[in-house]
């Protein structure tokens, strides 16, 4: 089973709000997002810290949007593309895989 939360504003009035040419952070625009767009207590510890979770979570804007789907272990480690592989210090570059049979497809007849 996974445990749906909601918010209690819309995603669309988030963006709105932040406005344009957001680079960087600007702690004092981010104070005024937490006052306007909170996250209830679902989300926070006790004290007050970003809570970390461990079991399956849907997050749910107040117009019924799903924000996040948080699923842990539904893609394996191997499985997982990161930065490092896709062209960081590695040097290992993913082939791409198209589903029509072209190259990198595993139903390629080459």
């Amino acid at each position: 089973m996974i445990d749906i939360e909601h918010l209690p504003w819309r995603m669309e009035d988030y963006v709105a709000r932040m406005g344009t040419c957001n680079v960087g952070r600007n702690d004092a625009q981010e104070q005024r997002l937490e006052m306007e767009f909170p996250v209830g207590p679902e989300f926070r510890t006790p004290q007050g810290q970003g809570k970390h979770f461990r079991d399956p979570l849907t997050v749910v804007d107040a117009g019924g949007k799903i924000l996040l789907w948080y699923l842990p272990g539904v893609i394996s480690q191997d499985a997982q593309v990161c930065k490092t592989c896709c062209g960081g210090d590695s040097g290992l570059t993913p082939e791409p895989v198209r589903l029509n049979g072209g190259r990198g497809s595993k139903h390629s007849n080459s």
